[in-house]
Order: C-alpha cells, then sequence, then structure tokens
C-alpha cells in the first residue's frame, strides 16, 4: 500500500515541475515573498528536475529514488510551512495558475507524502508493479490515477473558500 502513495507522490511532483516549467511565475512570486531565488530561470530549472524526479522515480524507484522524492516534500514542507507564517494568504505556487492560498493542508499533505515515500525505499518500478498483479494492476493504475486527481482538486481547488462564498450569498 506504500507503493501506491510513493507512485501518487511522484505523479504530483511530476505535475507541479511540469506546471513550473510552463507556468513559473506564481512559484517566483511566493519565492521571491520568502527571500529564496526566484529567477524565472531559477524557478523552471527546479520545475525540469521535479519532473526528472519523478519520471525517473515512477520507472526505476529503487533504494535511492524514493529518499530523493522524500527530500522534494521534504523542501516543501518546509517551504509552505513559511508560507503558512506570512501575514498575508499567498499561492504556495507549486501547481502553476492555481492561487488558491497555502493551507495546512498543503503542509500535511507535503508530510504524509514524505512519509510515504521514505517509507517505499526499495520499491519496485510501475512497470513491475502493476506486471506482478496481474488483472489486479489495471485496479492498481485506476487506483493510482484517482488518487493523484484527487489530492490534486483538494489542493487547487479551495473547497472552504467556495462553501463559505456559497452561504454567503445565501443568506442575502
Amino acid at each position: 500500500m506504500v507503493s501506491i502513495a510513493y507512485f501518487i507522490a511522484c505523479q504530483l511532483l511530476a505535475i507541479g515541475g511540469c506546471l513550473k516549467l510552463l507556468n513559473p511565475q506564481l512559484s517566483h512570486d511566493a519565492w521571491e515573498k520568502l527571500n529564496l531565488p526566484s529567477s524565472l530561470i531559477f524557478v523552471r530549472s527546479v520545475g525540469f528536475l521535479e519532473f526528472s524526479t519523478a519520471i525517473c522515480g515512477i520507472i526505476i524507484a529503487g533504494k535511492f529514488l524514493p529518499f530523493v522524492v522524500a527530500v522534494w516534500f521534504a523542501i516543501f514542507s518546509i517551504l509552505t510551512w513559511h508560507i503558512l507564517r506570512l501575514p498575508v494568504p499567498l499561492p504556495c505556487g507549486c501547481f502553476g495558475k492555481s492561487e488558491v492560498p497555502t493551507s495546512r493542508s498543503h503542509l500535511l499533505m507535503n508530510f504524509a507524502l514524505m512519509i510515504a515515500s521514505l517509507g517505499s525505499v526499495g520499491v519496485d518500478g510501475l512497470r513491475e508493479q502493476v506486471s506482478s498483479r496481474s488483472w489486479w494492476g489495471l485496479g492498481y493504475l485506476a487506483i493510482l490515477i484517482m488518487g493523484s486527481i484527487l489530492i490534486y482538486a483538494v489542493l487547487t481547488y479551495d473547497f472552504a473558500f467556495r462553501i463559505r462564498s456559497r452561504n454567503s450569498q445565501q443568506g442575502r
């Protein structure tokens, strides 16, 4: 089961890296507010490294890459914690155009995916995981895809804001 969370972490890392490559502006803004290096070239380079790590982590996994994926999520946890301490709500820029303010769910998810990745050290690559399960391999893939979609939706769509907005409009 830990391998499922690890492959979901890799998928989210790939999505975040790809979106930083395509639209680095939000990450640039967040990193600039934290006084971190934030040139667009640097942000895109980090996005490329995230994407590359994630793809290799999915294909190869093994003893080294889950550890590297865990390090990425440890870094994200630290950045998220610092963003949460800012006086003004700020999007983390982790998923490109998403302007959802960083929340405790981002911090919790980063930390959980870091722990899952550490727990997956030594796991086989995705091809081996799927092929070793015969027909259940398709179910395994479906769980991975649905899990990534669910987590992505939770982190990029501000459900609490939408509910508050709807309730305030009903009260009028």
